[in-house]
């Protein structure tokens, strides 16, 4: 695809100009811009009676996204954005329907004398409008797309990706490989640049060694490196020579992939480089509980710790507890017994790491999360029976000292007690305040109604 776009550097400068924000929807909305990748969609040559068309076009770059498992099994951490930008006519220069008056952004094709390549003649404007309506966008991270209101093929990439409508979706999942994942083209037509000791990108390399192919740990045992084209079923991870604009000297993980053809699949290389993508802004311990990292309970008191973030869906990821580096538990909480602990202060961390089948290679732990928790046991703390991520909970009669425990054990291994309650072998009713509050609350009502009741049968018989 043609690179075409704004030096990188100029963006910040046009960011800072003023224009009236035009109104946006959330294709699919994630959580917080700053915490997700964003996926901003504007419209040029869209008039205001195109906008329904607008929002369908849209959705159908998103649900063409997420038709791949990188991004559909990982659609929360990603936020999709369309802006309702406006134009006074439809259509782009140079395109099929050229408009009777310059677009909202001025699109056209012919850039650079390449009948097929769009671009924009007023990229300022663009960048108002993105200052305006997508105060979230972070260009280092996430990705704009323009789309061109005409049906004649284009498209092209830069500091944005921009196509027609007549080109499809498609285009913006390849494009999407570039930004999220900084993937090269795996074209084997000449004209590339050489890639001088090794290719940049994480799936193309110069490099035949077997024992230092970048993707080595997706190879099977008695794959032929170099891989001859045909040799093996087309879904087989080798070493494909032609990548990077290069017939020869550099190669590919597989025959074909999204960033070779687009009507395929992205290549396992491919999609385990976009996943550790997608965690460059997102972390699964978005909001850990408390958020003080320093506890104090009671000598008779309890605590529960826990997290909430972003899950790639199915859930992947493994959430470890420990306490002074002993192993305490699993899930997305634990609760903590000061009779488990003992007096002074004691080290809580939690490990989430992502243990996805996407990805084989994590060299830099981009998958793992971590925090930690000094919980502190003291005559001055709280001694309630449970203090749920440190704003209070239900104080209750205590069970018998134990150690502290995973909450997502639910109630497995309590014994019920006299009325069904669990019995909590902790010392902590972290359990019995998530699980039976709700039940108990409608308990203590009747207990309360019908001491109303015998106060009044008192006086009526006085």
């Amino acid at each position: 695809m043609q690179r075409i776009g704004i030096a990188p550097g100029l963006v910040a400068c046009l960011l800072a100009a003023r224009v009236d924000a035009f109104p946006a929807e959330m294709i699919n909305d994630a959580g917080p811009g700053a915490k997700r990748i964003n996926t901003i969609i504007v419209g040029d040559g869209f008039r205001d009676s195109d906008q329904a068309a607008l929002t369908t076009q849209g959705k159908a770059v998103w649900d063409t996204m997420r038709s791949y498992a990188s991004y559909g099994n990982y659609a929360a951490f990603l936020n999709v954005k369309l802006i309702h930008a406006v134009s006074s006519d439809y259509g782009a220069r140079g395109g099929d329907h050229p408009p009777s008056s310059p677009t909202i952004f001025d699109g056209y094709f012919g850039c650079g004398g390449i009948d097929r390549l769009p671009c924009l003649g007023n990229e300022t404007a663009l960048w108002q409008v993105i200052r305006e309506s997508a105060p979230e966008y972070d260009p280092s991270h996430d990705l704009l797309i323009v789309l061109l209101n005409d049906t004649k093929y284009g498209g092209g990439t830069g500091t944005y990706v921009i196509f027609s409508v007549g080109a499809g979706p498609s285009i913006a999942v390849h494009e999407s490989g570039h930004a999220f994942a900084a993937l090269d083209d795996e074209y084997s037509s000449s004209g590339g640049g050489a890639c001088g000791a090794d290719c940049p990108g994480p799936n193309t390399t110069t490099i035949a060694d077997p024992t230092q192919i970048k993707w080595r740990l997706w190879i099977e045992p008695g794959t032929p490196v170099p891989t001859p084209e045909g040799s093996v079923p087309p879904q087989t991870i080798g070493l494909f020579e032609g990548a990077h604009y290069m017939p020869t000297g550099a190669y590919r993980p597989r025959q074909n992939c999204v960033m070779r053809q687009g009507d395929t699949t992205f290549c396992a290389p491919c999609g385990e480089a976009l996943v550790l993508g997608l965690y460059a802004k997102t972390d699964p311990i978005e909001t850990p509980i408390p958020e003080d990292t320093a506890v104090k309970i009671g000598p008779s008191g309890c605590v529960r710790l826990s997290y909430d973030g972003p899950k790639p869906n199915p859930n992947t990821l493994e959430s470890i507890w420990t306490i002074d580096t002993a192993a305490a538990g699993a899930g997305t909480s634990l609760d903590v017994s000061a009779s488990a602990l003992g007096q002074g202060s004691h080290t809580v961390e939690l490990t989430v790491t992502d243990k996805t089948g996407l990805v084989r290679k994590d060299v830099n732990g981009t998958l793992t999360s971590k925090r930690s928790w000094t919980v502190a046991v003291d005559p001055s703390g709280s001694n309630q029976a449970c203090v749920d991520g440190g704003t209070g909970g239900t104080a209750g009669v205590g069970g018998s000292a134990g150690t502290a425990r995973s909450a997502d054990a639910e109630t497995a291994g309590n014994d019920p007690g006299p009325r069904g309650d669990p019995i909590d072998r902790t010392g902590c009713l972290c359990n019995l305040a998530r699980h039976d509050r709700s039940g108990h609350a409608a308990l203590l009502l009747v207990a309360a109604a019908l001491a109303l009741r015998s106060r009044r049968a008192d006086r009526v018989r006085r």
